[in-house]
């Protein structure tokens, strides 16, 4: 889990979501160099990790990828807010919005997991899993219907 000074490599992971949370997690297994995340999400850093165990109790790291809230801190994992501006590939050196000099990187990984989609038609009894305030609110809905239709792919949908 911790980064080692020696090796001077540099992995840029961009994105914020559970496909992110899952590559650092592999990276870190076996690479000490820096770890580097921008965060893609127009929803913030990782704002739902703690849904599942809030919502069904904890979980054994077998049953679902849950992600303790000091895990990025443990990890040694650099958060860098900002918007990807340039990425050139040839000189390995990302410019990111606030960041005065490039980002070296020996990888990049683009890690922003699938996107969601709306219906065409906004309908008062269809919700959308955004954040953690989106949540909240179908988690209200939820305690007063009788019966629901969950729709997606993604972790947030488990």
């Amino acid at each position: 889990m911790k980064r080692q000074t020696i090796d001077p490599r540099t992995f840029v992971v961009l994105g914020d979501s559970e496909t992110a949370l899952a590559a650092v997690d592999a990276l870190r297994t076996s690479f000490t160099g820096r770890i580097i995340v921008i965060p893609c999400s127009t929803y913030g850093q990782f704002e739902n990790t703690d849904i599942i165990r809030r919502k069904t109790g904890p979980l054994s790291k077998n049953e679902s990828f849950y992600v303790e809230t000091d895990y990025l801190d443990r990890a040694n994992v650099d958060i860098i807010k900002g918007v990807v501006k340039k990425i050139d590939v040839e000189a390995k050196e990302m410019h990111v919005t606030g960041i005065r000099k490039p980002i070296k990187f020996e990888k990049v990984l683009v890690a922003w997991g699938s996107e969601r989609e709306e219906l065409a038609s906004p309908y008062s009894n269809v919700f959308y899993l955004q954040d953690r305030f989106s949540h909240a609110k179908v988690h209200n809905n939820l305690l007063k219907s009788k019966s629901i239709v969950i729709m997606g792919n993604t972790f947030e949908t488990f």
